[in-house]
C-alpha cells in the first residue's frame, strides 16, 4: 500500500511531461505499448533537455517502467523477513528476573557479597541445567552461553553523599535455542536455566546461618573433657537457634526432609541430653585423659585465675552495696517525672537515679562472681575425679566409639536442620528471586519495525539497481542502433 502511494506520487510529479511525448517522431500508432515507452525512454535517457525533463525526472521516469516489479520485489522481501524473524521468535524466549529482597536494591547479594547477573552463564550454573535437562555430553556449558543475552530491565536510583549510581534490580534474560538441544524447546531449557541459577543461588548467596553447620574442630590436641564441653557449646548454639524459628513458625514442615523446626531441636536437645551428656559422664567416671598430669595443672591455675576474678566481682558488689546502704531513701519517693502513655495520658513517673544505677551494677558483679564461682566449682569436680580414677584400657577405644557416633549423628542433624531451614528460606521470602516469561505480541514477533526499515533500505537499493539496468538496457541498444 505504501509502495503504491509511493509510485502514485511520482506519477503525479511527472504526469504533466507525459504531454510532451506528443511532439516527439514516435508513432504510437504503430508501436504497442511497450515499444512506444522504450523508444520513448530511449530519448529520455539520450537527450532529456529535448523532451524538457530534469535529471532526477529522468530517473523517476526510468523507474516508473519498473514500479510493479520494484514494488512486488520489496514486499516478497518484507514476507521473507517476517516469516524469519516469526521462526526465530519461536525459538528464543525472554524472560525477566527480579531480585525480591532488600539488598538488592543496593546491588548485593542476601550475604552481602556483590550481585552479579552475567553469574547466571556461568559454567556451574549451566552444567547443573544441563544436568537437570538430561543432555550431559550432548551439549557444552559454552555452547549453551552463547545462545544466552542478560540486560538491564530497569535501574533503580540510589543516592548518596558521596556519589550518584543507578542499580538494577530487574534484568531481560534471553534465550536462543541450541540446535543441539533438539529435543527440547527454547522455553523448557529456559525454565531449566533459571531452576538452575535460583538453586546455586540460594546454596552460594542466600543468608547462611553458621548455628546450624557442624564444624568441629580439631580435637587431636584437646582433652577428652575439652571436647565434650565443644560440643555442648556447638549443640547449645544450633538449640537456640531452632528455638528462634519454632517461634516464629512452629508448624512449618519441610517438603524435603520432612522435619518441622520443632522435631529437628528435639533432636538436638536428644543428642544433647542423652550423646553427649553419656560421653561426659563417662569421661569423668573413667578419669580420662590424654596429659592426666599436665591437664590437672592446666585447671589449677584456671581456678587461680578464676579465684581473682571472683575476688574482684565480690570486691566490686560489695562497694556497691555500701554506697546503697548509705544512700537517702527520702530521695526515692520525689524523684517523680510527668509522662505520656501510648494513649497520651499523662502521669507521674519515677526516674532512674543514683541509687538504681548502683543496684544494677551490683546485681551484675554479683552475677559473674556466681557464674565464675560455678566454674571454679566445675573445675574442681573434674580434678578430683581425675586425679582419683585410672581409666582401663578399653576406656578410651569406648570413648572413640562414643565420639565417632556423636561426630555422625550431629553431622546428620545438621544436614536436616540446614536443608529444612533452606526451605524455609525460600517460603518465607516467597523466593530471592522471581523469573516470569514475557509474552511476545504479534508486532513483536514478526518484528515488523525492522521489517519496515529493512524494507525501506531494500527499496532504495532495488530501486538503484534497476535505475542502473535500465540505463545499461538502453545503452546497449542505441550501441546496436
Amino acid at each position: 500500500m505504501i509502495l503504491l502511494i509511493i509510485f502514485e506520487k511520482l506519477k503525479e510529479y511527472i504526469k504533466e511531461d507525459f504531454g510532451k511525448f506528443k511532439n516527439m517522431n514516435i508513432k504510437k500508432s504503430v508501436l504497442n505499448k511497450k515499444e512506444y515507452m522504450e523508444n520513448t525512454a530511449v530519448v529520455a535517457e539520450k537527450d532529456p533537455a529535448k523532451l524538457g525533463l530534469s535529471s532526477t525526472k529522468t530517473i523517476v521516469f526510468l523507474l516508473w517502467k519498473k514500479k510493479f516489479k520494484i514494488i512486488f520485489s520489496t514486499i516478497a522481501f518484507m514476507l521473507i523477513l517476517c516469516v524469519f524473524f516469526a521462526y526465530q521468535s519461536g525459538n528464543t524466549v525472554n524472560t525477566t528476573m527480579s531480585l525480591n529482597y532488600e539488598e538488592g536494591s543496593k546491588g548485593l547479594n542476601p550475604n552481602s557479597t556483590r550481585f552479579n547477573m552475567y553469574e547466571l552463564k556461568s559454567n556451574a550454573v549451566l552444567e547443573r541445567a544441563i544436568q537437570y535437562l538430561g543432555l550431559t555430553g550432548d551439549i557444552t556449558p559454552e555452547q549453551l552461553s552463547e545462545h544466552i543475552s542478560v540486560g538491564n530491565a530497569n535501574s533503580k536510583a540510589i543516592n548518596t553523599e558521596e556519589s550518584n549510581y543507578f542499580i538494577s534490580t530487574s534484568f531481560n534474560v534471553s534465550y536462543t535455542k541450541n540446535k543441539e538441544a533438539k529435543k527440547y524447546s527454547a522455553k523448557d531449557i529456559m525454565t531449566m536455566i533459571c531452576k538452575a541459577y535460583n538453586d546455586v543461588f540460594h546454596e552460594n548467596y542466600a543468608d547462611k546461618k553458621t548455628a546450624l553447620t557442624y564444624n568441629m574442630a580439631d580435637i587431636t590436641d584437646m582433652e577428652y573433657v575439652e571436647i565434650g564441653d565443644e560440643l555442648t557449646i556447638l549443640a547449645n548454639q544450633m538449640d537456640e537457634y531452632l528455638s528462634g524459628r519454632v517461634s516464629e513458625n512452629g508448624t512449618y514442615k519441610s517438603v524435603e526432609t520432612g522435619q518441622t523446626f520443632q522435631t529437628v531441636k528435639r533432636m538436638v536437645q536428644n543428642l544433647l541430653e542423652y550423646d553427649i551428656s553419656k560421653y561426659k559422664s563417662f569421661v569423668l567416671e573413667t578419669g580420662l585423659a590424654k596429659e592426666k598430669e599436665q591437664f590437672i595443672q592446666t585447671l589449677y591455675y584456671k581456678n587461680s585465675v578464676l579465684d581473682m576474678q571472683y575476688q574482684k566481682s565480690m570486691a566490686d558488689y560489695s562497694v556497691r552495696q555500701d554506697g546503697i546502704s548509705k544512700y537517702d531513701e527520702a530521695m526515692i519517693g520525689t524523684v517523680m517525672i510527668p509522662a505520656v502513655n501510648e494513649k497520651n495520658e499523662y502521669y507521674m513517673s519515677r526516674t532512674n537515679i543514683g541509687i538504681d544505677y548502683l543496684a544494677k551494677d551490683a546485681e551484675f558483679h554479683l552475677s559473674a562472681a556466681k557464674d565464675t564461682l560455678k566454674e571454679i566449682e566445675i573445675n574442681t569436680d573434674i580434678i578430683n575425679k581425675l586425679s582419683e580414677r585410672t581409666p582401663a584400657v578399653g576406656d578410651y577405644e569406648k570413648a572413640e566409639e562414643m565420639l565417632k557416633n556423636i561426630n555422625n549423628e550431629f553431622k546428620n542433624i545438621s544436614e536436616i536442620a540446614l536443608a529444612t531451614d533452606r526451605e524455609y528460606i525460600k517460603y518465607k521470602t516467597k523466593d530471592y528471586l522471581t523469573f516470569k516469561n514475557v509474552e511476545l505480541s504479534l508486532v513483536q514477533k514478526l518484528s515488523l519495525k525492522k521489517v519496515i526499515a529493512l524494507g525501506a533500505v531494500f527499496f532504495v537499493l532495488i530501486c538503484a539497481l534497476f535505475y542502473f539496468m535500465s540505463k545499461r538496457k538502453l545503452r546497449n541498444r542505441r550501441a546496436h542502433v
